[in-house]
């Protein structure tokens, strides 16, 4: 149901807020990392439980939420979220124990799951297909850059006048402003009284699945892809996947129609996410290390560093709005990603001991770009053709393959990046920047092939104009 034009202006800047609330947490707590291991007494590979336990918690219950978000309610499954988000939040702030930061990350985790699918069945729901979803769509995935860039300069700031905590702390505001947004501006959901059948076993294997193969892309590069660790881990993932598309196939309720998937633009569409997020999501780790570890800026810089990066996103918005009415799914899905592999190209040009800061940083406005328009076309064909009563679980879909790829990038390619650094001659910082530059000229041709399966498996769609 399209909403009246009065209330779509706050519905949608609710929604869009809702999605930099999600996007800062990613990476807001990379800075803090160095503080919470010297006060702890945690090393590195205990401190990447940080990031693993959010990153975990939130891809495998996606599905789920997705699905719960078509049955119980979209904006009830936000404020649930928000409630989640903040508990993890305050728990993580105010606790003397290392082990209930990580609760807390799981927490903050859970919520961010149930809120990022319904925020984006939102959109779909709330928006016809063509030129108002592409906008739609377009200011989400603005909100959504910014929000990770932002998130690495916010944290620089607050570890800077603060301390490790802060950054936290600042989650509770933001839940509250973004509570009483969705509140004010989303439509309260509708009560049927009809009775819906949640996939328990579905969700389980699901859940557990992909939370599996997710946790051993992780920790392949630190403890080695032979380790019996990780190939357990991976093959009761593969496994527990297997048996969830059995389960799906015989459901009379499936978490995850498996219909859906002859959608060609969402088939399509999660491939291409899993190759774009897996560029993307590996350059904020290299622009981050080549500026502390070879240029030697500090938390402080580094995160200031990232908002150029952030801002042109946002401003990319409009850009992504106009591809999408001018060259359809298709040619806009092709030019985002070439957009970013060209700013992905430069970037690898730059990456060189004694570098100017100003160079690599400059590079990041072209990513910013296609960052913007990537997110946008790929979430515009995830909701394509699909009803209303499967918007939820079409966005989760997408979602899902976000975090596989993000995951599958930072495994692969800063395992490349670290392989080359330890193989390189010179010092150190010689090392670092040749590896993290090999691996940034593979992101680019990872980009490069998602154009090119977008233009090949996609069919093209008619342009529309506003």
């Amino acid at each position: 149901m399209t909403i009246v034009q009065s209330r779509s202006h706050l519905l949608l800047f609710a929604l869009a807020f809702c999605q930099f609330l999600v996007a800062i947490d990613y990476n807001i707590v990379l800075v803090a990392l160095p503080q919470i291991g010297s006060e702890f007494g945690i090393d590195g590979t205990g401190l990447q439980w940080i990031v693993s336990a959010y990153a975990l918690a939130f891809g495998g219950l996606l599905l789920l939420s997705g699905r719960l978000a078509d049955v119980v309610g979209r904006r009830r499954m936000m404020m649930i979220g928000f409630g989640l988000y903040g508990l993890g939040s305050i728990a993580a702030a105010v606790t003397p124990f290392y082990g209930v930061i990580l609760a807390g990350r799981v927490v903050q985790g859970i919520g961010g799951a149930f809120l990022s699918p319904a925020v984006l069945a939102t959109i779909a729901v709330s928006f016809p297909e063509g030129p108002a979803r592409f906008k739609a769509l377009s200011i989400w995935s603005a909100a959504g850059a910014a929000g990770l860039a932002g998130g690495s300069a916010l944290g620089g700031v607050l570890i800077a006048a603060f301390d490790w905590r802060s950054v936290f702390a600042i989650n509770v505001p933001l839940v509250i402003v973004a509570a009483a947004l969705v509140l004010r501006g989303v439509p309260a959901d509708a009560t049927t009284g009809a009775r819906h059948r949640i996939d328990i076993f579905g969700a389980a294997t699901s859940a557990l699945g992909i939370t599996a193969i997710v946790y051993a892309l992780g920790e392949g590069p630190t403890a080695g892809w032979t380790s019996p660790n990780v190939l357990t881990t991976a093959a009761i993932g593969a496994v527990l996947l297997v048996v969830f598309i059995v389960i799906e196939k015989r459901s009379t309720s499936p978490l995850l129609p498996l219909s859906l998937l002859r959608n060609r633009s969402l088939a399509v569409g999660l491939i291409v996410m899993i190759l774009f997020i897996a560029s993307i999501g590996t350059s904020y780790y290299t622009f981050s290390l080549f500026l502390q570890q070879v240029l030697g800026a500090s938390a402080l810089t580094t995160g200031l560093a990232f908002l150029p990066w952030g801002i042109m996103a946002f401003l990319g918005s409009s850009i992504a709005r106009l591809a999408l009415g001018r060259f359809g799914l298709r040619g806009a899905i092709a030019l985002s990603a070439v957009i970013a592999a060209l700013g992905t190209a430069g970037f690898a040009t730059s990456l060189y001991a004694g570098t100017a800061l100003i160079v690599p940083v400059a590079w990041t406005l072209l990513l910013g770009v296609g960052q913007a328009m990537g997110f946008a076309s790929l979430y515009a064909a995830a909701g394509a053709g699909i009803t209303p009563e499967r918007q939820g679980v079409a966005s989760a879909t997408m979602t899902t393959a976000q975090q596989v790829g993000t995951a599958l990038g930072l495994s692969v390619l800063a395992g490349l990046a670290v392989a080359v650094s330890q193989s390189a001659s010179g010092d150190s910082f010689a090392a670092t920047a040749e590896g993290l530059r090999v691996a940034t000229w593979a992101s680019a041709a990872v980009l490069l092939s998602g154009a090119g399966l977008a233009l090949v498996a996609l069919r093209k769609s008619p342009a529309t104009q506003d």
